[in-house]
């Protein structure tokens, strides 16, 4: 259970680690999504943990991962593509 709460975060911070040849634009956009979404796991995990229900807390923790890689999935590409784009049009092309 571990590794799949974790996973996404790993995944994230194996991307900060390659993108020491991206653009300014692509490393913020790619700290900020790792911040929101640790900020915003760690408050559900929170809620779901100090505020047990009833068997819907396990749910919690099964849902979030897969929001987690799929907000990563979607803003991390477009940040680069993003990036490419303005670094062409700085170099003239």
């Amino acid at each position: 259970m571990a590794i799949w709460v974790l996973s996404p975060f790993v995944a994230l911070l194996l991307a900060i680690v390659a993108s020491k040849r991206r653009s300014v634009l692509a490393r913020v956009t790619l700290f900020g999504v790792t911040l929101v979404m640790t900020l915003s796991s760690l408050a559900i995990y929170e809620a779901a943990a100090l505020w047990p229900r009833n068997s819907q807390g396990a749910f919690v923790f099964i849902v979030v991962p897969p929001a987690s890689w799929l907000l990563s999935a979607i803003v991390v590409p477009i940040a680069a593509f993003i990036s490419g784009r303005r670094s062409r049009r700085a170099d003239g092309v």
